[in-house]
């Protein structure tokens, strides 16, 4: 993934083999934390939508974005929280899909690059319908 200063991306993965990442809510919350920590560094999340086998965030990255940081700490995410769950379910092996998604919606800036006209809709849309989503400040 690349990601540019000051723009919008749609950020998603979803459990390898469609299987489930979450498994309680002290996951979802743990997830949310571990988000937090490693990502508002680097990006505002603007909206997020946890489902029981799969994530999606709204990000806006920041002005100042060191290279390829983000996708280190989206790495980071992922596999701290692998750790922890393969210890909790007594499991091994991968618990994501092998890439993590990003789709760049617009710039923040109000640059030049639109998204498609239903994308935006449906995202706003999407996590109103979802198991554990929100905002974070």
């Amino acid at each position: 993934m690349v990601f540019e200063p000051s723009c919008l991306y749609h950020v998603y993965n979803r459990g390898n083999n469609r299987q489930e990442i979450f498994f309680n809510r002290e996951n979802y919350l743990f997830f949310l934390r571990k988000a937090r920590t490693h990502l508002l560094p680097f990006c505002d999340i603007l909206c997020y939508c946890l489902m029981p086998n799969h994530f999606h965030f709204l990000i806006s990255t920041k002005e100042m974005l060191p290279h390829n940081q983000l996708n280190n700490a989206i790495g980071i995410l992922l596999r701290s929280y692998t750790r922890a769950i393969n210890k909790q379910e007594n499991r091994y092996g991968s618990l994501f899909q092998q890439d993590t998604k990003a789709k760049e919606l617009l710039q923040s800036s109000g640059g030049s690059k639109p998204p498609d006209d239903c994308y935006p809709l449906m995202l706003q849309l999407y996590p109103s319908k979802s198991h554990d989503s929100g905002f974070i400040a």
